[in-house]
């Protein structure tokens, strides 16, 4: 399965508690593997849960980690996201999660009128 950058952001969003995330154009299956790539990443407390054939079958999201938070600080402005996803698709390239966090940092320094 692709991992998807929106999927990632929503979950996050989801997991801090604020609102309820829009997740319904996501199946079952792939919010359940993004969670727990999330929770394998670091971005995530929680424990996926396994079948006995040690197939993925549900996440348990107990809440953010501190690298979660500090990722969703970015991630969380609108106007900042639509540009770093903007910047992304305009290159056509998967990036890692920490170019991801790097650009968004970018763009979030920018609005603030901050110099790197």
């Amino acid at each position: 399965m692709r991992r998807g950058m929106e999927l990632i952001r929503l979950l996050l969003l989801e997991a801090e508690g604020d609102e309820p995330a829009e997740l319904s154009e996501y199946s079952e299956e792939q919010q359940i593997y993004h969670a727990a790539q999330l929770i394998d990443a670091g971005l995530l407390r929680g424990h996926p849960r396994r079948d006995k054939d040690g197939e993925l079958v549900g996440v348990i999201i107990m809440d953010l980690t501190w690298a979660g938070h500090d990722f969703l600080a970015s991630a969380r402005s609108t106007g900042t996201w639509t540009k770093a996803m903007s910047k992304l698709k305009a290159v056509g390239v998967d990036v890692p999660l920490s170019v991801m966090k790097a650009l968004l940092e970018h763009y979030a320094k920018e609005l603030l009128g901050m110099k790197e």
